[in-house]
């Protein structure tokens, strides 16, 4: 099945490829994040899928969160597109990557590779 969005007459469902998840913790922020959505409703697991439920109609901010968790887990944001909006258009985080849109010129971070110490 597609991952995109699924309307009808009740709630919004829109599905996706789950992320990878590298510790219990990072999963549980993860629908932490989903659960704190005024919006939310239910998600449930179909193999990698994952089916978002969501109430009619999403805010500006719950789109910019879903754009967020999306970006930071590494989830392509493909199906938030139905979301985009005139009011949501100008969110950076539609065209750019988190990294990119946090490396910016007034961001002064940047990631040290890793080493093991001797």
């Amino acid at each position: 099945m597609w991952a995109g969005l699924i309307q009808a007459l009740g709630p919004m469902i829109i599905s996706f490829k789950g992320p990878i998840f590298f510790a219990s913790e990072d999963e549980n922020q993860f629908f932490g994040w989903l659960y704190s959505l005024p919006e939310y409703k239910d998600v449930r697991g179909r193999g990698t899928t994952l089916d978002l439920e969501l109430a009619h109609p999403v805010s500006t901010d719950s789109v910019r969160q879903l754009l967020i968790v999306f970006r930071r887990w590494h989830v392509d944001p493909t199906p938030l597109v139905h979301l985009r909006s005139p009011e949501t258009d100008s969110f950076v985080l539609w065209d750019t990557s988190l990294w990119e849109a946090s490396s910016g010129p007034n961001n002064s971070f940047k990631p040290k590779p890793l080493r093991r110490s001797a």
